[in-house]
């Protein structure tokens, strides 16, 4: 199967190529930042419960990470803490181990003119490493097909630290008839909070993709009703972990669908990811219910400034292309 910007081709870096020794060769010490993580994921796992023993639901669970070295030493902070726990399973046992309601592995996009060295927990994306230019779609679209056992699709990020049985308790206990979910911390332009008020910064402002500023938080768990009568009100989930039921994540995620088409406007993906929720639902007329988790239930997210602009993501983006398009001329 092709596709015109190689979006939609993926291997498994399980059957790809590895270092020598089948691991990454990576080696180095941990940044300064690493150790502050690495402190607060131990104090984090002291706090850690079991899930409550069900079957389901069963998450397949990508965190976005970065080939190459300089992100290997957090994978190995996330290796030695919570992907230890014994109801964490890697993805390549979804269909097989029965005590896992949760399975995670690495994902990562193509690095142009690197040669990577992979860990059997890594999925590479047969799509150029990028932040907000098709990622997020390309990983839930993947996942959907690769793991028919999965019953929600997840992504988070490496300095997120996921509460797993609050998380699942969350989907068990959902009261809503609508079995499309999207669920995480849910934001609006205000972030968290209502808008509204003179001390809190708006945290979404270009009109292009955000949210419009009256929408707030979605009514109860309905997705598509907020307290605005403002045309086009939507929300979006925090990037630090969301998810995704099954069939909710395959029709939002379709290749040549609205969220294909729209990541190549390399616009911030978890917004992204939320207007293409609304545009799926209000063009199919079908429900979505919101499962939004209070601050820190569901997932503690490091917190701090990050720069970010559509046109730096969209040269980055031509450039990787550009060097797979030029590599393909010489081997032609």
């Amino acid at each position: 199967r092709t596709q015109d910007d190689g979006v939609a081709l993926i291997r498994r870096a399980e059957v790809g190529e590895q270092g020598s020794s089948g691991t990454s060769s990576c080696s180095g010490d941990l940044p300064e930042f690493g150790h502050v993580l690495g402190a607060k994921f131990d104090e984090l796992m002291k706090r850690e419960v079991a899930p409550h023993g069900s079957k389901w639901p069963r998450l397949a669970v990508g965190v976005f990470s970065k080939a190459g070295c300089e992100e290997a030493p957090f994978r190995e902070v996330i290796r030695s803490t919570w992907m230890k726990l014994p109801w964490v399973c890697p993805l390549s046992k979804i269909d097989t181990e029965t005590n896992c309601s949760i399975f995670v592995g690495f994902v990562l996009g193509r690095a142009a003119g690197t040669k990577m060295a992979v860990d059997p927990d890594m999925t590479v994306l047969s799509i150029p490493e990028t932040m907000n230019c098709g990622k997020t779609r390309a990983w839930f679209h993947y996942a959907v097909e690769r793991y028919p056992a999965a019953t929600h699709i997840a992504k988070m990020d490496m300095d997120a630290f996921p509460h797993w049985s609050q998380l699942l308790a969350g989907i068990q206990n959902l009261a809503s008839p609508c079995k499309n979910v999207f669920g995480g911390r849910s934001w609006g332009a205000w972030g968290h909070r209502q808008h509204g008020r003179d001390d809190v910064p708006k945290l979404c402002k270009e009109p292009a993709y955000c949210p419009p500023e009256d929408c707030g938080m979605p009514e109860g768990s309905d997705f598509l009703r907020y307290g605005s009568a403002t045309p086009g009100c939507f929300s979006f989930m925090q990037g630090g972990l969301y998810f995704m039921s099954r069939q909710l994540a395959s029709e939002v995620s379709k290749d040549g669908g609205w969220w294909h088409v729209y990541s190549k406007n390399c616009y911030p993906e978890d917004v992204a990811t939320g207007r293409a929720v609304m545009q799926y639902a209000t063009e199919n007329r079908t429900c979505v219910a919101a499962l939004s988790y209070d601050t820190d239930v569901a997932y503690w997210h490091a917190e701090g400034p990050r720069r970010w602009s559509p046109e730096a993501e969209r040269v980055q983006w031509k450039k990787t292309h550009s060097v797979k398009n030029r590599r393909h001329v010489r081997r032609g």
